[in-house]
């Protein structure tokens, strides 16, 4: 028996994936298949039970109320419980996934899925039969004793309603659970996970330990503020911390007896439900969370000083900035290679120090002369010149525009501060966007949606990476946020200015990432549904698309200037646009992307949810037509890129945070509509709440402490150094050829750089000629795989002789840091 649980429960066998279609109908397979079949039918069986009892019992109210008063009632509509209904649709999902196991192939084909479908049915259909469980009746007895006198004020506890005017446990409690504490704090401190706050695993059991302190003298003083006295010591507030310590008893000695590594869970990125339960960190996290909102409920009631859920949301606001800013002061890089980001920067450069965003290329003119390709004379992401030697970048200008005010303040360091704090503006924003989505006379729960929108934006791992280096995606989204924004403002305050100005931001969302232009359309259906004369409407659409078109036609005006027509665009990648690439990306994304631990995997419950409920309970449906629709049109545009990554998508987080947040607060108005003695199914809605939001977060919030972060581009503090050096070894005359680091050696060294490998070997060897005519010293730095492949065409050709190593960024094939050091040799080349 131990030996089957073992491999049930092994890494191995529940996240083995299909590589293809197994198709696999083993007797094994049918009994998983039975056995979700029959819990299934018992889930159907209870909600048919509950339903005719419910209509009995509503049949005899309603004859008994019509013989009182004389007069027909109507009966309440008879519903299942929640339980029974979950169960069933779990159960239906359980046996979609265990059939779609053997038809389809990756993430999706782990036995994860079907197996916590499994569990989550059984546990859904136990629950209406423990429920059913009546406690002895007799005076006195032990079952009704604790009910009272224990488990409700527990519940209560978990789920933020304890007051300081409660009364206090029996001393047989209270006793009781000071040992719970004490031993659980004690696991913990052996046996819990790391988790954000931490150092490391040996400071597993210090914050739990520190914040339980806290969070109980804190009530202690509501309780003396009361006049309750100090004593006896609330430890009903510690309630929460349970669920941790049976997560490091399971995890730690009773796993380990069984030779599991829970930690080995976490290999898996997607957000199964099982895992999450062996997520010390998450579970730790989410227990202290919730520890600490029941103790300032406790305290706010004491001082009744107002609604507090409004000041949870400006707290949050601000801790996220703090930490958004200390992530970004910690990792933020220290240079700029590669291609996107160093383009972006010298594209800022060259608009400060030379008036123009394109660049020049002296080697170009030498391939020109030798009759020779010019695009390896290029640095990656440059157009390669068809005639002179300036050219402009594949990218839009919009985003090295904003950047130019930054190098000429603060230099290169202003540029890298650049995406830091228009990530920091893009929570803002969402911030503010909630608040005017939101319903009128809900300001303190506007402003707590708008705190975890901002919260949920900020800590998107993505996000992070690509702000750690001058990419554009989050002024991207920044713009995004503002243009739904003043949409919104538009709709309610029916002004003509804010029209204008949505438009100006659509503009400058283009400006900075042109396939954001169908959020066009997110306005048509704002004003198509809008309460106003139609010729209101067209005003409002006028001044939108007026002020759009005029702030775009000055990049309409570069277009024609620099490809030869406004309608041209920066990117030769067109080619990879079809709309037949839209269902293959749309799986893609899904399984390997955005549905990750630490992106929207443990959010797509509240983000499905939420959507319908910013539906249902919307008066005006031009709110949600307008983030559909705007939504849609730009998620499938982005779809039919053939090379579509995660970073693309990043600008649509505000609209994904907006729908979480309409998820999370609807599902807790359902929860606080409950009846108050359903204090543990408000505590269990609740930690499962904070539980998801903790195990996406848990990780990220982690990153300032981490001691280094990569993103694409990035150059570490002693990288910069190291291109000083190399600037010393190199003469002034130097063309240094390499790979994708040509961009960082001109930048950096001020020495021109080649990148031969795209060249044939009688290309490459006429350019190396002609520049050698030309009186340059010709140098090359190996600086990964791709000069690596190309080294052994120079032998018998030219002489390397090596110069020095230098720790700087190299790279694979794919554009991946290896962590190598790249070597400098000298060319000797013969007259």
């Amino acid at each position: 028996m131990i030996g089957l649980l073992r491999h049930l429960l092994s890494p191995a066998y529940l996240y083995a994936q299909n590589t293809s279609p197994a198709r696999d109908w083993s007797p094994g397979f049918f009994a998983w298949l039975l056995v979700m079949l029959g819990l299934t039918a018992l889930a159907w069986w209870q909600m048919r039970r509950q339903v005719i009892a419910a209509r009995v019992a509503s049949a005899a109210h309603v004859a008994s109320a019509a013989g009182r008063a004389g007069a027909l009632t109507v009966a309440p509509q008879a519903r299942p419980s929640l339980a029974a209904r979950t169960a069933f649709v779990v159960g239906c999902a359980g046996i979609a996934l265990l059939v779609l196991r053997q038809l389809v192939a990756g993430v999706w084909s782990a036995r994860v899925w079907s197996l916590s479908a499994l569990a989550l049915t059984a546990l859904g259909v136990a629950c209406p039969m423990v429920a059913r469980l009546r406690f002895a009746a007799e005076p006195g007895a032990l079952a009704r004793s604790l009910l009272r006198s224990l488990l409700r004020p527990l519940g209560r506890a978990a789920a933020c309603q304890l007051t300081p005017d409660d009364p206090p446990l029996p001393l047989r409690w209270q006793v009781g659970l000071a040992a719970l504490h004490v031993a659980g704090l004690a696991i913990l401190g052996i046996y819990g996970a790391p988790s954000a706050w931490q150092l490391g695993a040996r400071q597993a059991g210090a914050w739990p330990v520190v914040a339980a302190l806290l969070c109980l003298l804190a009530v202690v003083w509501a309780r003396r503020r009361a006049g309750r006295g100090w004593l006896p010591l609330p430890l009903e507030i510690l309630t929460p911390l349970i669920p941790a310590y049976l997560v490091a008893l399971v995890g730690g000695p009773i796993m380990g007896a069984l030779g599991i590594k829970p930690g080995e869970y976490r290999v898996f990125h997607h957000p199964d439900p099982w895992s999450i339960w062996f997520d010390g960190s998450a579970v730790t996290t989410a227990g202290v969370i919730v520890m600490a909102l029941s103790s300032l409920a406790t305290i706010w009631r004491g001082g009744r000083r107002g609604a507090l859920i409004g000041r949870l949301g400006m707290a949050l606001l601000l801790l996220g900035a703090g930490w958004s800013l200390a992530t970004a002061a910690a990792h933020r890089s220290y240079g700029v290679t590669a291609s996107d980001p160093y383009c972006y920067a010298q594209m800022a450069i060259d608009l400060v120090e030379r008036g123009t965003v394109q660049h020049e290329f002296p080697l170009a003119a030498i391939a020109q002369q030798e009759g020779l390709p010019t695009w390896p004379t290029v640095h990656i992401g440059y157009h390669p010149p068809s005639e002179g030697a300036t050219t402009a970048t594949v990218w839009p200008i919009g985003w090295s525009l904003l950047l130019a005010p930054f190098y000429a303040l603060g230099g290169e360091v202003g540029v890298l501060w650049g995406a830091p704090l228009f990530a920091l503006l893009a929570g803002l924003l969402t911030y503010w966007l909630v608040g005017a989505l939101w319903p009128e006379g809900l300001a303190g729960e506007a402003r707590l949606a708008g705190g975890l929108a901002a919260l949920i934006v900020w800590t998107s791992h993505e996000t992070i990476l690509r702000t750690l280096v001058p990419m554009a995606d989050s002024a991207a989204q920044a713009f995004v946020a503002l243009t739904l924004l003043c949409l919104a403002l538009a709709r309610w305050k029916d002004r003509l200015l804010w029209s204008a100005a949505a438009g100006l931001a659509l503009a400058a969302a283009y400006w900075v990432r042109h396939p954001l232009l169908p959020m066009v359309l997110a306005v048509l259906p704002l004003f198509a549904l809008a309460p106003w004369p139609t010729r209101r409407k067209v005003y409002h659409l006028a001044a939108f698309g007026g002020v759009a078109l005029v702030a775009a036609i000055p990049d309409l005006v570069y277009h024609a200037q620099a490809f030869g027509s406004p309608l041209t665009a920066e990117s030769p990648e067109w080619f990879l646009m079809s709309w037949r690439n839209i269902w293959p990306e749309f799986q893609a994304i899904l399984g390997s992307d955005i549905l990750r631990r630490n992106e929207f995997g443990y959010l797509l419950p509240f983000i499905l949810y939420g959507f319908w409920q910013s539906w249902r309970d919307a008066k005006d449906k031009g709110l949600p037509a307008m983030l559909t629709v705007g939504f849609l049109g730009t998620l499938l545009f982005a779809l039919c890129y053939e090379a579509l990554r995660l970073r693309d998508l990043i600008p649509l987080f505000p609209w994904l945070a907006v729908w979480a947040v309409y998820g999370v607060v609807g599902i807790w108005r359902r929860v606080r509509a409950w009846s108050a003695e359903r204090v543990g199914a408000r505590a269990l809605a609740l930690f499962m709440v904070v539980l998801a939001l903790s195990a996406r977060t848990a990780d990220t919030l982690a990153l300032p402490r981490l001691p280094s972060l990569w993103s694409f581009g990035y150059v570490t503090q002693a990288s910069r150094g190291e291109y000083d050096r190399l600037a010393e070894a190199l003469p002034p005359d130097a063309v240094v050829l390499t790979s994708l680091s040509s961009g960082s050696i001109e930048l950096y060294t001020d020495r021109a750089a080649v990148r031969p490998a795209s060249w044939t070997d009688d290309e490459w060897q006429r350019f190396v000629s002609a520049a050698h005519r030309q009186g340059h010293s010709l140098y090359l730095l190996a600086d990964g795989e791709e000069m690596a492949q190309f080294m052994p065409r120079l032998a018998g050709v030219i002489e390397l002789q090596p110069v020095g190593t230098y720790a700087v960024p190299t790279f694979g094939l794919g554009g991946n840091e290896i962590g190598q050091e790249a070597v400098l040799y000298a060319l000797v080349v013969g007259d």
